[in-house]
């Protein structure tokens, strides 16, 4: 079955594929989709690498690191809260990098 389900309903696993397989997904909204789906943070960073995305020593990698180890406990909103605070570009509504 192609469907994962993380208590948000069904994704589909093809449909996050094809936005990984993309050119160059951007860094923002693949944290933000590991986030909705509270994906354990070992398989998030399996994703990210698989999407040809590194996570840096920059202060928005940091955050982002965090929201992934914490995928379990936050939602989209709160870290979108979190990065407005630090003035941060938000997971899907800011440019892409």
């Amino acid at each position: 079955d192609l469907r994962m389900s993380r208590g948000l309903g069904d994704v589909y696993k093809r449909q996050l594929l094809n936005y990984l397989n993309q050119d160059r997904p951007s860094v923002a909204p693949v944290v933000g989709i590991c986030v909705a789906l509270k994906v354990p943070y070992f398989i998030s960073m399996e994703i990210l690498g698989a999407a040809g995305i590194k996570l840096r020593s920059t202060e928005q990698d940091f955050l982002y690191r965090q929201f992934l180890l914490n995928a379990e406990n936050l939602t989209v909103s709160r870290c979108e809260d979190i990065l407005k605070q630090h003035n941060e570009k938000p997971l899907f509504r800011g440019e892409q990098r």
